[in-house]
């Protein structure tokens, strides 16, 4: 093949590909605000099982822009940052950005004022705020709705736990990690579960005395 039928083969190529991503955004723009959302939720919802966070969070965000009233859509951009800043947290990734808990906080936070039943909302906002030493409390406030709520959710319970073993409430989180036990099916989790029930079980040794107790035999 010559060099300039190449050329213009490539380019009719990459034309092609502009009309097929231009065909997909104006897919959008001629449905109902409603329709649109949808399929943006939908295109998101894709994203992120296939772990591209980025273009989920975007497609969220097209989501909300045209439809700014649905909860749901709020509690999936939410669960994306929070889900972002744990990945890149966990890897040791320097563009890691904690600002992104912040985001994923706002967004439940909207989702639960657009619907004060949402339950998964409290359940997240609570975990991420387990990521601020100094919003421990307002996480307990979180989980204890979500458990009110439905006392059968046990995820609620887990972390319930976990927040209580950070806390430093040791037979508070046994027994919430012992009853997640009980209304749980999850694998994995129940092994985590068991885990954090056989370590906090465990006998500690008493630290030695700092200084001698006169009232020593």
């Amino acid at each position: 093949m010559k060099r300039s039928a190449l050329i213009l083969f490539l380019l009719s190529i990459g034309l092609f590909l502009n009309a097929c991503t231009l065909a997909d955004d104006l897919s959008t723009i001629f449905k109902s605000d409603e329709e649109a959302s949808a399929l943006y939720v939908k295109k998101g919802q894709e994203a992120l099982g296939n772990n591209a966070i980025d273009q989920a969070i975007d497609f969220f965000t097209s989501a909300i822009e045209r439809e700014p009233g649905e909860a749901q859509t709020y509690y999936l951009r939410g669960s994306a940052y929070h889900e972002r800043y744990s990945a890149a947290f966990t890897a040791n990734d320097p563009t890691a950005d904690w600002k992104d808990f912040l985001r994923a906080i706002d967004d439940f936070s909207t989702a639960i004022t657009l619907d004060p039943n949402y339950v998964e909302a409290y359940v997240f906002r609570g975990k991420t705020y387990s990521g601020f030493q100094d919003k421990h409390d307002l996480a307990l406030e979180d989980f204890n709705m979500a458990i009110a709520l439905d006392p059968t959710m046990s995820t609620a319970y887990y972390n319930r736990a976990y927040l209580y073993e950070l806390m430093g409430k040791i037979e508070l989180a046994l027994a919430d990690y012992r009853y997640y036990m009980e209304i749980s099916s999850d694998t994995y989790w129940r092994e985590e579960a068991e885990k954090h029930i056989q370590s906090l079980s465990a006998p500690r040794p008493v630290p030695p005395p700092t200084q001698p107790n006169p009232q020593a035999p």
